[in-house]
């Protein structure tokens, strides 16, 4: 069992309860990858009651084998700004991403991207690592986006979102009005043309699906909620339109912009299992304004 108050954001300690090889309980109990169990040996980074063991050496129960994941810098430049914090542990952070923020520096934004926020907070933390993201949102996609702290808990949350036991919640405002309130969009989405950005739907695509409920409509647009069961390149934004009722704001996918000037769509719920957190986590991101202003007007 994880060690209380002996955790930090580079440093596992964990409480063996079975007599087995070191390597069996670093991959077994602590759910510490092959890779950076090779990465941990070449440092000399693990430890067994405070002295070095090998991989082949037996640990005992109540045993404390500690890990020390070193530092990883960033090459990218560390930028102050403003960011909402939802949820902090040793292992991962939460933030609520506005609007018109690119999460990753390109060769167009090298800088005032939230990858360069967040590396400046690390720093004020004394967090000397480099910002990990365990999923992204579009520039214009606003709401919930994780980060992870070290890589342990990188992989960790990685395999998490992978098999989908991460539950994403979207609001979205889109165009028309449902005549059935709630359903699944099951259609395969992939890229036509390689240098375009947009994705369409057709047979040789990825396998994609998307469950969507109505929860307020009036005025010829409506607000669904949607959960993508499956994690392609603007999924939701493709199934709305797909089915005819593209998001307001989402020009690429033929939605309306006099309403709105970006995609309506906001991460605004996310269920998740921090690596070294007992409880499941959930968090809430309200709505932005600009949302909040179309969502009165129906």
């Amino acid at each position: 069992m994880w060690v209380k108050g002996e955790q930090t954001y580079n440093r596992l300690v964990w409480k063996a309860h079975r007599e087995d090889t070191l390597k069996k309980i670093l991959i077994e109990e602590m759910g510490i990858s092959i890779r950076m169990i090779s990465e941990l040996k070449r440092e000399k980074a693990v430890r067994v009651n405070g002295e070095h063991r090998l991989n082949h050496d037996m640990v005992y129960p109540e045993e404390i084998v500690s890990v020390e994941l070193g530092t990883d810098k960033s090459e990218y430049e560390i930028q102050e700004g403003q960011i909402e914090i939802l949820y902090e542990d040793n292992d991962v952070i939460a933030v609520n991403k506005p609007p018109y923020l690119v999460v990753h520096p390109t060769k167009n934004y090298l800088t005032g991207t939230l990858l360069n926020f967040m590396e400046y907070r690390f720093r004020k933390e004394g967090i000397f690592e480099r910002v990990r993201f365990i999923s992204r949102l579009d520039r214009d996609t606003s709401g919930i986006l994780l980060i992870a702290k070290n890589k342990y808990a990188h992989f960790q949350m990685s395999k998490e979102h992978q098999k989908q036991t991460m539950q994403k919640i979207y609001l979205a405002i889109v165009e028309g009005i449902f005549e059935e309130k709630s359903g699944t969009v099951h259609a395969p989405i992939g890229k036509v043309e390689e240098q375009n950005l947009r994705r369409e739907v057709f047979d040789g695509g990825q396998d994609a699906v998307t469950e969507y409920t109505v929860v307020k409509e009036g005025n010829g647009i409506s607000v669904v909620r949607l959960i993508p069961k499956t994690g392609r390149t603007h999924q939701l934004r493709c199934h709305m339109a797909y089915i005819g009722h593209p998001i307001l704001g989402d020009e690429l996918y033929g939605g309306n912009t006099e309403k709105i000037k970006r995609q309506a769509l906001h991460s605004t719920e996310l269920s998740f299992s921090s690596p070294r957190e007992d409880e499941k986590i959930t968090l809430k991101a309200k709505l932005p304004q600009d949302m909040q202003e179309l969502f009165h007007q129906i």
